[in-house]
């Protein structure tokens, strides 16, 4: 899956198109070191849990290689003048035979530098239904015309965050948990085929 659309960047005198590339993360894509070590230093930044405190990128670089390998798992990166500005990760929960699957949006982050751009939610709502079908693609009981249920976890005080999850998991808050000393909420929707996010008007 590739996307492609543009961002504008201003200068001084100048404005410049910035098209910016979605696509479908494959092993084959992180054995570039480069976009690897790309990938990494966002997620190190965004998730604590993966930070040491020495600016190595080690642990991050191994998560991400895990959930790569597994099959409950979808990567789609954001590429700007062939640089990584963003990663989404959908996982499937609760096991691959549910009549009506249970999909997660396990991980967002974006680049400092990139930040403000919508690619955040370029991230959710031009990857959802490729991640649909790809996380159902071997489950005997799924049905390509019923709904799915979406969720997401995110820390209750995160406001930027929950600007962006309240507008796309329009079901509300079902769940709350507190994890690693933070207090989350679980946010989520069913959506129906075609597991479009994007408005009517859109």
């Amino acid at each position: 899956m590739v996307v492609e659309d543009t961002t504008t960047k201003t200068h001084r005198r100048s404005t410049v198109s910035i098209p910016t590339h979605i696509t479908g993360a494959s092993s084959a894509m992180l054995d570039d070191p480069k976009t690897l070590e790309e990938i990494a230093s966002i997620n190190m930044l965004a998730f604590s849990g993966n930070n040491a405190g020495d600016n190595n990128t080690r642990f991050a670089k191994m998560q991400i290689r895990s959930n790569l390998s597994s099959p409950d798992y979808r990567y789609y990166i954001a590429f700007r003048e062939k640089e990584v500005v963003g990663y989404i990760g959908w996982k499937v929960l609760g096991g691959f035979a549910r009549e009506h699957p249970v999909i997660e949006l396990d991980q967002i982050a974006i680049s400092e530098k990139a930040r403000g751009n919508r690619i955040a939610p370029r991230l959710i709502e031009e990857t959802v239904q490729d991640a649909v079908f790809a996380l159902t693609a071997t489950n005997p009981r799924f049905q390509h015309d019923s709904p799915v249920h979406l969720v997401v976890w995110t820390y209750a005080d995160n406001d930027s965050a929950n600007k962006i999850y309240d507008y796309y998991f329009t079901d509300g808050v079902n769940g709350s948990r507190n994890q690693y000393g933070n207090d989350e909420v679980m946010k989520s929707r069913t959506l129906e085929a075609p597991y479009s996010l994007k408005k009517p008007h859109e």
